[in-house]
């Protein structure tokens, strides 16, 4: 006789029922399921109810703790080893693991509903108690859900939520940008104003960090900061969205935001949700790009002389958005008719006329243009204090209003005031974490399981 709480090893193809309790359909059932494990309340042990299987997927019904769940199974899901997800719209239950014979259900029993009304086997189950709160929101457990608004934000990179929920807008501060000016942010983290008629510049506000890119559309204000793209009428600002490869500058074209990397030119969607092509420059870019009304222009970096030992001026190119990317040469970017010239960090049109900053890392230049692209020689040089450190880009500011949100901390979650993770989601006493909407999380929250037993679900043979 088995021992109590001894686990019986029985001799290798020995028929089992796990994950499924013992019952006269265990053969179909444990072979369709080799293995499941659940995150259920109060002891509460799931039941399988029915199987029915149709033409191209299957529909199973299973009782959890909170209500019977019909999941839906693809043909295509339908394979061996294949892990299936149990959730509703705001908690994790568990998951399933096919077996061998799930693809021989699907293929043998169509038209079919098997009736199976059998619990899963306990040792599946990681039972926690409803009741016992090891954290909570406001007092809360269960199922939370976190409306956001302006003043109540997240961010999701990848397994990481940095929670901005507990916040409120405060210190609101407007600018009216001009489009007879230009703007630029700085290495020294000012957003100036330059009068392109004299070169003459003024601080607008002063930045958070660095910004490889900004574009000013739609009242709103966006920097390119390594790989991603924030909104900076929010301080701190929030992160819109997040690439795969790192921003040299951003523009608009065609309405839509267009981003340049190293060896692409990255449209994105309008909303700023996700990429919508990209094109492969076949060159190194340089660190400029401008969208114009009919094409876009943009840098490569000039190459090095090793006669004059010198770098020679940044290459400009003109390119066409077509299925297969036209780009012509327009020239080189000359200043005073020579060709040794500093970087190009900032091209802008304002007024039919198209501007430039250069510079070397010990003057910033606001350059002029010649009409004739096909030249590119630059002219009417105004010198822009180096106070400033490097300009690292160039924009016309298109009459946009900006309203800049300050956020300072109304109260705190464990202590965490709100510009930080203002809560560990991944560990202690979170079910689950699951973003329901586009500014909505919905979280399982503060369950202990230190006091709950966590049995194994491994199928032993």
């Amino acid at each position: 006789m088995n021992g109590i709480g001894i686990i019986e090893w029985s001799s290798t193809g020995a028929a089992s029922s796990y994950p499924l309790e013992a019952s006269e359909l265990f053969n179909l059932a444990s072979d369709v399921f080799i293995d499941a494990s659940f995150v259920q309340f109060d002891n509460f042990i799931p039941k399988l109810n029915w199987i029915d299987v149709q033409a191209d997927k299957l529909i199973i019904s299973i009782t959890v703790d909170n209500g019977d769940k019909l999941i839906e199974v693809t043909s295509d899901q339908c394979i061996n080893g294949y892990m299936l997800t149990i959730r509703d719209t705001s908690r994790y239950h568990g998951r399933l693991i096919f077996g061998e014979g799930i693809t021989s259900l699907l293929d043998n029993y169509k038209g079919s509903k098997i009736l199976l009304d059998t619990f899963f086997d306990p040792n599946t189950v990681r039972s926690i108690p409803s009741k016992s709160g090891l954290y909570s929101l406001e007092g809360l457990t269960g199922n939370v859900v976190i409306k956001t608004d302006d003043a109540q934000f997240f961010d999701i990179t990848g397994n990481d939520i940095t929670w901005n929920t507990v916040a409120r807008p405060s210190k609101v501060k407007q600018y009216k940008l001009s489009a007879d000016k230009l703007y630029a942010s700085t290495s020294t983290n000012k957003f100036i104003e330059i009068d392109p008629l004299t070169g003459s510049y003024s601080t607008v506000f002063d930045l958070t960090q660095k910004y490889t890119g900004l574009v000013a559309r739609n009242d709103k204000l966006l920097g390119a900061s390594g790989k991603s793209i924030f909104d900076l009428t929010y301080n701190p600002p929030q992160k819109l969205l997040e690439l795969d490869k790192d921003i040299k500058s951003l523009s608009f074209f065609n309405n839509r935001f267009i981003a340049l990397s190293a060896t692409t030119i990255i449209v994105l969607n309008n909303n700023l949700t996700g990429v919508e092509s990209e094109y492969t420059l076949g060159t190194i870019a340089g660190n400029a790009i401008l969208g114009t009304d009919s094409d876009i222009l943009f840098t490569v970096n000039g190459p090095f002389d090793n006669n004059e030992n010198k770098k020679v001026a940044d290459i400009l190119y003109k390119a066409v958005l077509t299925p297969s990317f036209v780009k012509t040469l327009a020239g080189l970017m000359k200043i005073d008719g020579s060709m040794y010239a500093p970087g190009v960090y900032g091209l802008a049109y304002i007024n039919d006329k198209c501007y430039a900053i250069v510079n070397d890392d010990i003057s910033n230049k606001l350059v002029e243009l010649d009409p004739n692209l096909g030249v590119c020689t630059l002219s009417n040089t105004f010198e822009v204090d180096t106070i400033l450190g490097r300009i690292n880009n160039l924009i016309n500011g298109y009459d946009t209003n900006i309203t800049i949100k300050n956020f300072v901390a109304l109260k705190t979650i464990n202590g965490v005031g709100s510009t930080t993770t203002a809560l560990d989601l991944k560990t202690g006493g979170i079910v689950s974490v699951q973003q329901t909407g586009k500014d909505t999380l919905t979280l399982s929250v503060g369950v202990s399981l230190d006091k709950t037993k966590v049995k194994p679900t491994a199928k032993y043979e």
